[in-house]
């Protein structure tokens, strides 16, 4: 039996040995080589670099509290970045599956219980029993199995290699919908902010420009300007008010 079961294992070891060598299922994959060039295209104006850019906090270079408070929130609450994360952990329970294919599976299993038989029962009237004997006895069972499909034409190891590839695909997913969402939340933000400051201006503009109107209404009182120039003066600031309506437009300000 020793001799029968060293011989075993040894052949075991030697298919096992085998597979490494024998070609898998379909061809390798080989990474696509890509080109890009060392530097821009044309000279630098002064805010362009060559070097390694930070782009894991990107928005802390503008130095605005609010914004990275709007980002935090925004990486926390996104359904959409929620989405690609599960995308992530199912992926590598995936390939922690398949890559679990390759090796043998055992199980095991074992149960206790204890028994008691009635004293009267028909089998145990038959015997004869010295007094004081106990009808209860202790039950043990316990069972082992083991199995293990040899990989012989790759088809398992191509199954890794492909989970392992759609694990890389879904972290890289999830870095698009991080970027694309904080790039987002930038860009709006930017946005509001510059049409902010396009209010305020306008604001000053038309306080300077009503001021310059009263200033040629008294000209024009005194004969130093004409009717003309009171009109156009005017208009100046007309024009100017027309346009704070659309800077105020709560889809802009909120």
């Amino acid at each position: 039996m020793k001799l029968n079961h060293l011989s075993n294992v040894a052949v075991l070891a030697l298919l096992a040995g085998g597979c490494a060598n024998l070609p898998s299922v379909g061809p390798d994959y080989h990474q696509p080589a890509t080109k890009a060039p060392a530097h821009w295209a044309e000279s630098l104006a002064g805010g362009e670099t060559n070097s390694t850019a930070e782009t894991a906090v990107w928005w802390k270079n503008f130095h605005d509290s609010e914004l990275n408070s709007l980002i935090a929130r925004a990486a926390c609450s996104n359904l959409d970045l929620r989405i690609a994360q599960s995308r992530v952990r199912e992926a590598r329970a995936q390939y922690s599956g398949a890559f679990g294919d390759l090796w043998p599976t055992v199980d095991g299993g074992g149960s206790y219980s204890r028994v008691r038989a009635p004293e009267h029962a028909p089998v145990l009237g038959t015997l004869h029993l010295p007094p004081g004997s106990s009808y209860e006895d202790d039950l043990h069972l316990g069972g082992f199995d083991a199995s293990w499909e040899i990989d012989v034409f790759g088809g398992k190891r191509r199954a890794v290699e492909a989970a392992k590839a759609q694990l890389s695909g879904a972290v890289f997913g999830q870095r698009d919908v991080l970027v694309t969402l904080l790039g987002e939340v930038a860009r709006n933000y930017v946005e509001l902010r510059g049409y902010q400051k396009r209010l305020s201006i306008a604001n000053q503009n038309i306080e300077a420009q009503e001021k310059s109107l009263v200033i040629t209404q008294h000209r024009f009182t005194n004969g130093l300007a004409t009717d003309l120039d009171v009109q156009q003066a005017l208009t100046v600031v007309s024009t100017t008010r027309a346009a704070v309506p659309t800077l105020e437009s709560p889809e802009l300000l909120t």
